[in-house]
């Protein structure tokens, strides 16, 4: 019992931390070195794995943090916002500027 279990959580491994094992992304019925192998056999010569790159999602995308406040409080202290425009010249000012 415990040989199996053993090696439940070793093909378990494999199959999440090795690419060639993983579940083909475009084709859940397979995995990777599944698709290879079809792939090659369908070109008709031979496909080696010899190097990937790793994504996970999100990744590398970081929200930049903006402080509304504190820019409309520059553009104050730098007289970049009036009000001598009629209504709302101090928001068309604020967003002309801001882009």
């Amino acid at each position: 019992v415990i040989e199996k279990m053993i090696t439940g959580r070793v093909e378990k491994f494999y199959k999440e931390n090795c690419l060639v094992d993983q579940a083909f992304v475009k084709d859940g019925n397979m995995n990777v070195a599944e698709y290879v192998a079809k792939v090659a056999k369908e070109l008709g010569g031979k496909i080696e794995i010899t190097g990937f790159v790793r994504f996970e999602s999100g990744e590398g995308i970081e929200k930049k943090a903006d402080d509304f406040a504190a820019e409309v409080a520059s553009m104050v202290k730098q007289d970049r916002i009036c009000d001598t425009k009629g209504p709302g010249g101090a928001l068309r000012d604020l967003f002309r500027t801001s882009f």
